[in-house]
C-alpha cells in the first residue's frame, strides 16, 4: 500500500527507513586472500528501521514500518518475515525502480566485522511526498523512529509533521557515514 488511506490502523510507534536482506559470512579458519575460503554464510532480513520495528513488535508494541521493497525475491522475503514478526507493513512502498536493499558483511572467525557493503539506495524512494501521504499515521503515533538511510529532505518533512503534532522522533544512526549526513538535524530531534 502506498497511501495512508485515512490511517485505518493506529501504531504506537512508526519506524521509517531501510528494510534489507542481510548476507553475513565468516571463515572457518584463516582467510587466504584471492580465493574462496571455507566458511559459514547466513541470510536473514535486516535493515536499521526494519530491525527496530521487529524488535518493538516482538515486545508487544503496535508498530508500523514505512520502508520500500521491490517485488523481487528479496522484497517478498523481507515483507513476509517482517509481517510474521507482527509489524504492520500495510503502508510500505512497493517500487521496482530499484532492487530491494541488501547488506553483505564479512566477519572474522570470532564474528568481529571485517568489512561490509550496504546497498540501501532503494530508500531514495522514501520521498517527502511519500511521508506527506502518511502524515495521519505519523501524527497518531506516540513516537517515530527514523534511520539515517532516509534522504535528508524526507527526514525534514517527517520532522515538520511530527513537530506540529507533538510526536517525539528518535534517530537510529545506522552507521558512522550515514549518521554524518544528519549532523545538521540534532536541534530538530527534540
Amino acid at each position: 500500500m502506498d497511501s495512508d488511506q485515512a490511517s485505518n490502523s493506529t501504531a504506537e510507534v512508526v519506524v521509517v527507513g531501510a528494510a534489507c536482506l542481510d548476507v553475513k559470512g565468516r571463515p572457518l579458519g584463516d582467510i587466504v586472500a584471492g580465493t574462496s575460503n571455507p566458511g559459514v554464510v547466513q541470510i536473514s532480513v535486516g535493515g536499521g528501521a526494519r530491525n527496530v520495528a521487529e524488535n518493538l513488535a516482538r515486545l508487544g508494541t503496535a508498530t508500523a514500518l514505512l520502508s520500500v521493497v521491490c517485488q523481487d525475491d528479496f522484497g517478498r522475503t523481507i515483507m513476509r518475515q517482517t509481517e510474521q514478526a507482527g509489524v504492520d507493513t500495510d503502508h510500505m512502498l512497493i517500487s521496482c525502480d530499484q532492487h530491494s536493499a541488501a547488506y553483505m558483511a564479512l566477519q572474522s572467525a570470532e564474528r568481529a566485522l571485517l568489512v561490509a557493503l550496504d546497498d540501501t539506495t532503494a530508500t531514495g524512494a522514501l520521498t517527502p511526498d511519500y511521508i506527506s501521504d502518511h502524515a495521519g499515521l505519523l501524527e497518531q503515533a506516540r513516537m517515530v523512529v527514523i534511520d539515517a538511510n532516509v534522504p535528508l529532505a524526507t527526514a525534514d518533512m517527517l520532522l515538520s509533521i511530527c513537530r506540529a503534532a507533538g510526536v517525539p522522533v528518535a534517530l537510529e544512526p545506522v552507521t558512522y557515514a550515514a549518521a554524518l549526513r544528519y549532523r545538521w538535524l540534532p536541534a530538530r530531534f527534540t
